[in-house]
């Protein structure tokens, strides 16, 4: 069962004149679980209980993930476990109670609810779905560059994506691969300060586990990136670079998008935006493509408190 949907890809007018190039927005926040987590872990769910006949799922996950494991586990009619840290909002909690799911709150950050999820799993012989590891995930979350292919009559140049635990990005890099665009679209991994556990283990040519998460764009907040995601980018023939800016530049970046284009998505995403505005130059007339990866961690008033926080301007 395929769960995901076909996004649109629009051009962003306002955005493409602001930065003098052709920006095209790739609207994966209209998924049903409200992020791109369901292309690959709607496929790994899918293929637990179709060709492996699990019975029960365990997930891990600070929001998104575990919400495309529960619309995943609920369109399948099997129970599920969500292990969410303590910094997960309260109206995700209540969205992944609306899908049916279990959710527990354990640790401060998504590594402590990690290790309690995988575990939970063992002792109930249930399929654990990780947040961004593994091929079935991966090969799901390259679908969206087979959509990109179809919806433009060329390649793009540079296609901007962000980086929390890996998953997106290897999926990405694997359908540029599968596109033969490997030597001629540039990628950018966009992460913020305070939760850039792939600059910091690009930089060091090994894993790095960051002492703490501390930037708001708690999507982004795994310590430590995959080692497949890594092993991608410091030796796969993909042009991939990494940017990090300040929880503020996610958030003009936020801002940005919903003056442009009328579209409200958590820090995680705007960080895609604030690259661009911080870029300008160096982007002039290419033709980008920006993940609009969406997330469910952002509401109206939490948007309206941040901008207040980092003394945001909203007009």
């Amino acid at each position: 069962m395929r769960l995901h949907k076909v996004t649109p890809l629009i051009r962003s007018e306002l955005l493409s004149k602001r930065i003098d190039a052709n920006v095209f927005l790739k609207m994966d926040f209209l998924q049903p679980s409200g992020s791109f987590k369901i292309r690959g872990i709607g496929r790994s769910v899918s293929e637990a209980v179709e060709r492996g006949g699990a019975r029960e799922i365990v997930s891990s996950s600070g929001g998104n993930a575990g919400l495309a494991a529960s619309y995943a586990a609920m369109k399948h009619r099997v129970p599920i476990t969500v292990v969410v840290p303590e910094t997960t909002k309260e109206h995700v909690i209540g969205l992944l109670d609306s899908y049916g799911a279990n959710v527990l709150v354990h640790g401060s950050e998504w590594d402590s609810a990690n290790e309690h999820a995988t575990r939970l799993a063992k002792n109930r012989n249930a399929f654990m779905i990780h947040p961004f590891e593994g091929e079935a995930t991966e090969i799901g979350h390259s679908s969206v560059v087979k959509e990109i292919s179809n919806q433009m009559s060329s390649r793009p140049d540079v296609i901007v994506t962000v980086c929390g635990g890996g998953g997106l990005l290897a999926g990405i890099i694997r359908g540029v691969r599968d596109e033969g665009w490997s030597e001629d679209v540039d990628i950018v991994a966009c992460e913020t300060e305070g939760a850039a556990s792939l600059t910091a283990a690009v930089q060091a040519k090994d894993l790095v586990t960051l002492p703490a998460i501390t930037s708001i764009a708690t999507s982004l907040g795994s310590k430590t990136v995959s080692r497949s995601v890594l092993d991608h980018v410091l030796h796969g023939k993909e042009n991939v670079s990494t940017y990090v800016s300040t929880d503020r530049v996610a958030l003009q970046g936020c801002a940005e998008l919903l003056r442009t284009d009328r579209i409200l998505v958590e820090p995680a995403c705007g960080i895609t935006i604030g690259y661009l505005l911080e870029n300008s130059e160096s982007l002039r007339s290419k033709d980008i493509v920006v993940e609009i990866c969406g997330g469910s961690g952002m509401s109206v008033p939490l948007f309206l408190d941040y901008c207040k926080q980092h003394d945001i301007p909203l007009l």
